[in-house]
């Protein structure tokens, strides 16, 4: 049950990761919801484990209980080779019985110390992750965010790292009183700032007292397996795997599929790739207009800044911000922002290109997702389908160069791979 619910609450972060943060943030808030979902899985497994291992050791008990003499092996109706093979790989039962208990005492002390080694790691991480934030909406503004963040990690772990390859070094030398003193209290203080006494009191034991030789195989064998299981959920979760078997039909995404991320009053909630997509209100338009929303992520800033090589943010870098009562923007500012976010877009409607839209910033709910507004007239249009073409620029820098923050990407000057087409059928 809580394993499940921190898995949940991990994906829910993860898509507000994917929506708000831009590319260099998002890694590395999805790699700690990774590490989480991981540790969840290794918690669902382990305890899987220990009730099928625990059924064996009752089954054990109970089977000793009726026949305390073990296998009549004069009963048994094979040839004698085999029997002897038999006999040979098959222990007395109180011993299977003291072997499945001792599995069973281990399962969840050692899936523990993988655990804790994964939340200790996390915990420690998005507490930094924390402290660099803060440190960037106050002192550090115009700094970006990863670098502030490895910035306090290469402050918090050099040192340790350096203190550990002392004690490495001059394990075999007579050290003066005050160096002896420092690297004792230097290696005591980063033991207690990451939490040693609560993970070696399970993990060390493991690992001193199995072979080395099957105890750190089956530690990577979990993590590492758990790692892929967890990176499988996220593909499939985000739609970049597909399992079906309608080989006569196209992916869900595909271009040629009517899909319900385009139009709003059929958009599932939760899903992170449909609210990244474009859409309007419908499929059938009742109304005079249109109402279509571009969506923008931070993840597209750096195409942004190709596009539009002059724009300057407006209001920093800093992903963490104090928000006033009073806007304090510059409305030439505002209006070069919404012009150039515009310009990554061109718009086409059966095949006509519209160019005298008016674009005005918006906030999709239900997952807050940024992006322009435009309503496109549509009172004039004849009854039955008709298609909506948008191409986005992603930012091909021979694309902007020479252009200003008003001024449309030129299609010529765009390669294929610099441009993705959303093609949006509706109806009259």
């Amino acid at each position: 049950m809580g394993a499940g619910a921190t898995d949940l609450r991990c994906r829910r972060v993860q898509s507000q990761a994917i929506l708000h943060f831009p590319e260099t943030l998002f890694l590395l808030v999805f790699l700690g919801v990774v590490y989480l979902q991981t540790a969840a899985y290794v918690l669902i497994a382990s305890f899987i484990f220990h009730l099928a291992a625990r059924a064996y050791w009752i089954g054990l008990i109970g089977l000793y209980s009726i026949f305390p003499d073990g296998v009549g092996w004069a009963n048994v109706k094979t040839g004698p080779r085999l029997r002897e093979i038999y006999r040979r790989q098959l222990p007395e039962t109180p011993i299977l019985i003291e072997r499945a208990g001792a599995v069973c005492s281990g399962i969840f002390s050692f899936a523990f110390s993988i655990v804790i080694v994964i939340l200790s790691s996390a915990f420690g991480a998005g507490m930094l992750f924390i402290v660099g934030l803060a440190l960037q909406a106050t002192l550090f503004r115009n700094t970006p965010p990863h670098i502030v963040f490895y910035a306090i990690l290469a402050v918090v772990f050099r040192p340790f790292l350096g203190l550990m390859t002392l004690d490495k070094a001059l394990a075999r030398k007579t050290l003066a009183p005050r160096l002896e003193r420092f690297l004792e209290r230097g290696l005591e203080f980063y033991s207690n700032f990451f939490g040693s006494k609560l993970v070696n009191a399970i993990q060390l034991t493991f690992f001193s007292n199995v072979r080395r030789r099957y105890v750190y195989p089956i530690f990577y064998a979990i993590f590492l397996g758990s790692l892929v299981l967890t990176f499988a959920r996220v593909t499939i979760d985000l739609g970049l795997v597909e399992i079906s078997g309608y080989d006569h039909f196209p992916s869900e995404r595909e271009d040629v599929v009517a899909q319900t991320a385009f139009y709003r009053d059929q958009a599932p909630s939760g899903d992170t790739r449909a609210a990244l997509r474009p859409s309007i209100q419908s499929d059938v338009i009742e109304g005079p207009y249109a109402k279509l929303f571009l969506p923008h992520s931070p993840r597209q800033n750096d195409a942004l800044r190709e596009i539009c090589p002059e724009l300057e943010p407006l209001r920093g870098q800093s992903v963490v911000r104090f928000v006033g009562n009073d806007s304090d923007l510059d409305p030439a500012s505002v209006e070069a922002t919404r012009r150039c976010l515009a310009a990554q877009w061109q718009v086409e409607l059966d095949d006509e290109i519209l160019d005298d839209l008016q674009f005005e910033f918006h906030v999709r709910p239900p997952m807050a997702v940024r992006g322009l507004l435009t309503y496109l007239p549509v009172r004039e249009l004849a009854l039955g389908r008709h298609l909506l073409q948008l191409k986005r620029y992603q930012g091909a820098a021979d694309a902007s160069a020479g252009e200003t923050a008003g001024d449309e990407a030129p299609e010529d000057e765009s390669s294929d791979e610099d441009v993705t087409t959303y093609e949006i059928p509706f109806w009259i």
